[in-house]
């Protein structure tokens, strides 16, 4: 965070045009729309890693970018991207996504969302959408999103196209045990072996469909998949000592485990 405001982004320019990695995280970047951030971008033609968190982005920015080929052509090589706590909503993810190519291995979203809104993964279907079958995405964050029940169907088609995800990340979100056993199932039916699953203070998931979740858990160890790293909600002892097991039973090494601090 240097302060910087789009038009002292502007004055910056041209970027070195052998930058690769550029962080403009917590800098004021807000302006009609992209077309000065993609004039700016594009002067580092080989840019691979862009964190733009909290630079104030949103939808009408996004939404109102009629003009923004410098902008996607700035990003079409992109690797990694981190847009998190920006007012997105589900409109301005969805009009982003057009802009970003399928070769993203990471992207971030987290905090994107301040709405309930059941739609806002349908911007993410389409992306998913364009994979040949599947896309490079291999880290996903949807941390604090507001997502609720009536997300996971589009969550669960854009399965169909992520064969390479290793990380998923939908902590802080209002998910029932009932409603993430759908997606640990569509993981299990896609053959989809994920090392890294985030689900803390899902806080409604302890209450509606616990037992769902944990038997939905079993059938996705018993074929053959593992998981390196997984934080759970905070669940009923029996039912947190039997996904011990199951984790357990899965390795034949040492693997880790943690649970919310929350009593």
């Amino acid at each position: 965070n240097n302060q910087l405001t789009m038009t002292g982004l502007e004055t910056a320019s041209p970027l070195p045009p052998n930058l690769t990695c550029l962080s403009l995280a917590g800098n004021n970047l807000q302006a009609p729309n992209l077309r000065m951030l993609g004039s700016v971008l594009s002067t580092s033609p080989g840019l691979t890693n862009l964190n733009l968190q909290g630079t104030a982005l949103n939808k009408t920015m996004i939404r109102n970018s009629q003009d923004c080929q410098d902008f996607q052509k700035a990003i079409s090589g992109l690797s990694v991207l981190n847009v998190s706590k920006n007012s997105l909503e589900g409109q301005g993810i969805e009009a982003l996504l057009k802009l970003c190519p399928t070769g993203i291995e990471k992207l971030d979203f987290s905090s994107t969302i301040q709405e309930i809104d059941g739609g806002c993964l349908r911007g993410f279907v389409k992306f998913c959408a364009r994979g040949t079958p599947d896309l490079e995405l291999e880290d996903l964050s949807l941390r604090d999103c507001k997502l609720s029940d009536e997300c996971m169907p589009d969550l669960l088609k854009s399965m169909f196209n992520l064969g390479r995800l290793k990380k998923l990340d939908v902590s802080e979100n209002n998910l029932t045990g009932k409603s993430f056993a759908s997606v640990i199932n569509k993981l299990t039916e896609c053959e989809i072996n994920l090392s890294r699953l985030n689900l803390a203070s899902c806080k409604l998931m302890p209450l509606l469909g616990a037992g769902d979740f944990v038997n939905s858990l079993e059938e996705y160890f018993k074929s053959g998949n593992k998981l390196r790293f997984l934080v759970l909600p905070v669940l009923e002892e029996s039912l947190l000592n039997k996904v011990k097991d199951l984790w357990k039973n899965s390795w034949e090494c040492l693997v880790e485990i943690e649970e919310d601090s929350e009593n």
